[in-house]
């Protein structure tokens, strides 16, 4: 509260006619006079108690002596003493024609304090009405009391959350703070500051026993050091790692991200990203886009809006990154906005600040995306948000979890005091990112059946677009996610035969289930001998044709490309193209159909440059269904186009 009197001093005092009055009154009062200066002898002696007294007695007789009424109300603050201080003020106000900014803000700071938000609003009220206020301090007062009315909004209609601390696994009793999970909720990352007077900040890892329920937090040895590594964001496989680490060697500012990836269990030597994003000044907070070649994060270089911003940078087309940009407003504020979080949606960014109207210190905010513009962020409420300082958020793929830390306290390192744990919340729709789901995939040798690398493209059929370029771990696996839409997944590897597969993910879709596939791709083989039974099929699964038609869609050139590629780069490679249809309609007429579609294939590649001495091409109609054609789903599958190796 002293701080609050000393700020409120510089902007809010000034004499009022009235108060010159008084002064004049107590210069002939010499009874009065005599016990104000006893009191400030006995303040400056340490006699507090009798100071107090003598004061009391003074601002009893004369409530708008400002220099004494200030005075005793802060000395009752600083003793714990607010309804004496209340009442006090409150004289002080009745006593004047005209409030006085420095003792109604005061009051106002005092009844929030004590719960009493009516009153509090009232009495900034009363000033912003009462016109004795500058323009200088006229914003400030408004702000003041756009704020209480928030509060008093908040507390009184509290949203529909639950709060639920994890448990000592993850929550010990130093500060934990920063909470991540990958995509598929199996592993959670947070950060942890140690315990001593130059306690440092690490990061931590834990496993997903069960669902709510994770192993002990472990540290992530190769990446901690002496220093501070913190806040961070992690990858949806979880084998990416972008955080802040502080005061390195190789540092550009104070505090830098870095980036770190996972081959199986370790980590590779964390790398400096460079002054094409870090700057000389405090940056920070990373948060990940989707598509992986945009990172969001906060910093307090040149050219915010304030202490510290968002801001933004993005890969182009040549894997450069283009110029950092800051988000702006209504995201960025003149106060402190940081620790971004967007989520896989790509839509919905969570972040922490001090600027926004709030609950006080740092609250949580959300704002989505529109035709690549950012809504007025809104405050998640009470009781997510308190009046202590509450930390970034993590919210899961499916949108309907969240994991945060509050009552953060990180001021009190000499004393060794801290606060600070990680919770999690269900959402409540208002607050929810749009529909996402992901995408897994483990690729395997159909030769050998052992994991293997390999390329991964995600195509979007809506936009044809490529929604993501990826490398499966050294395990052979990759994970990505995607919103709600039509895309195309390409498995390919040198010396493979590739792999497609068609992913709809519906709009009106309830609940986010992943897409998990375990692909055995063929090797490339030269025959040996010949035999009857002919080669296993290549199912392409992303050729598609008008209905009862063989003219080939546009969003099939991308599947075709893939083909044309795949011979491109295996010379003496020689294919068969062929059709399939389902059993609707006269054998004869769906022989047809299948004989035309797979030529349209094989005359695309022929338009490709593909010699028509490698391509054959042959319909077989209904007579080869890989599904019961009973039913929509099976029919589907039976009209499929395939292809085989010829040599």
């Amino acid at each position: 509260m002293k701080t609050l009197l000393i700020f409120l001093v510089s902007i809010f005092s000034f004499t009022t006619g009235l108060h010159a009055q008084t002064l004049a009154s107590l210069e002939s009062d010499k009874k009065m006079n005599k016990t104000y200066k006893k009191a400030l002898a006995c303040l400056n002696k340490g006699k507090v108690d009798e100071g107090i007294s003598k004061l009391e007695t003074v601002t009893a007789k004369y409530p708008n002596f400002t220099k004494a009424s200030n005075r005793l109300v802060g000395l009752y603050m600083d003793r714990g003493e607010k309804q004496k201080a209340i009442e006090l003020m409150q004289k002080m106000d009745q006593a004047s024609e005209l409030p006085s900014a420095k003792t109604m803000m005061t009051l106002s700071y005092a009844l929030e304090d004590e719960g009493d938000y009516p009153k509090a609003i009232a009495s900034v009220a009363r000033l912003i009405d009462s016109g004795v206020l500058t323009e200088e301090q006229k914003p400030k007062v408004e702000r003041r009391h756009t704020e209480l009315v928030f509060r008093n909004e908040a507390y009184t209609y509290p949203v529909d959350y639950e709060p639920i601390k994890m448990d000592t696994q993850i929550n010990t009793s130093l500060i934990e703070y920063h909470p991540a999970l990958t995509a598929d909720g199996g592993m959670m990352m947070y950060v942890q500051l140690g315990e001593g007077k130059y306690r440092n900040e690490d990061l931590y890892m834990a496993q997903q026993i069960i669902p709510d329920s994770f192993s002990v937090g472990q540290p992530v040895e190769a990446l901690n050091t002496d220093n501070d590594e913190g806040a961070f964001s992690l990858s949806q496989d979880g084998n990416t790692l972008i955080f802040t680490a502080c005061n390195r060697k190789n540092s550009i500012g104070g505090c830098d991200l870095y980036i770190s990836f996972r081959k199986g269990s370790a980590w590779s030597p964390a790398r400096n990203l460079g002054p094409e994003i870090n700057s000389r000044y405090w940056d920070s907070s990373p948060t990940i886009a989707a598509d992986g070649r945009t990172i969001y994060f906060s910093s307090k270089r040149p050219g915010g809006l304030g202490g510290s911003d968002i801001w933004s940078v993005a890969l182009n087309k040549n894997n450069k990154w283009d110029e950092v940009k800051n988000l702006g407003a209504p995201i960025n504020t003149p106060g402190n906005d940081e620790t971004p979080y967007l989520h896989p949606d790509n839509t919905t960014l969570y972040f922490v600040s001090d600027g926004h109207v709030g609950m006080g210190s740092y609250d949580i905010y959300f704002s989505k995306k529109s035709n690549g513009v950012w809504a007025p962020p809104e405050n998640l409420g009470y009781p997510i948000n308190t009046s202590g300082r509450e930390g970034g958020i993590f919210v899961d793929l499916a949108g309907n979890r969240a994991y945060y830390s509050s009552q953060i306290d990180f001021n009190n390192k000499e004393e060794d005091q801290t606060s600070g744990d990680i919770y999690y919340f269900d959402l409540p729709e208002s607050i929810k990112p749009e529909l996402v789901t992901y995408v897994k995939v483990i690729v395997r040798s159909a030769k050998t059946k052992g994991l293997i690398n390999a390329d991964a493209e995600l195509l979007s059929l809506d936009t044809v677009n490529t929604v993501s370029n990826l490398i499966t771990s050294i395990n052979g696996k990759l994970l990505c996610t995607i919103r709600p839409g039509e895309y195309s997944l390409n498995i390919s590897k040198e010396g493979f035969l590739f792999h497609s597969e068609n992913i709809i993910l519906t709009e009106g879709a309830s609940l986010a289930e992943p897409f998990v596939y375990e692909v055995f791709l063929q090797p490339i083989e030269p025959a040996v001998e010949l035999t009857i039974e002919e080669p296993t099929p290549i199912v392409l699964n992303n050729i598609f044709f008008e209905v009862g038609s063989a003219r080939l869609l546009d969003r099939s050139n991308g599947e075709i490309i893939k083909l044309k590629e795949l011979l491109t780069s295996n010379s003496q490679l020689m294919i068969k193209i062929i059709g399939h249809t389902d059993n609707v309609g006269s054998d004869s007429a769906n022989k047809k159909l299948s004989d035309n579609r797979a030529k349209a294939v094989y005359d695309k590649l022929i338009s490709y440059g593909i010699s028509s001495s490698r391509i054959a091409y042959e319909g077989r109609g209904e007579s080869q269904p890989v599904a019961d054609n009973d039913t929509e789903a099976g029919r589907q599958k039976n009209r499929r186009t395939e292809f085989i190796i010829l040599n």
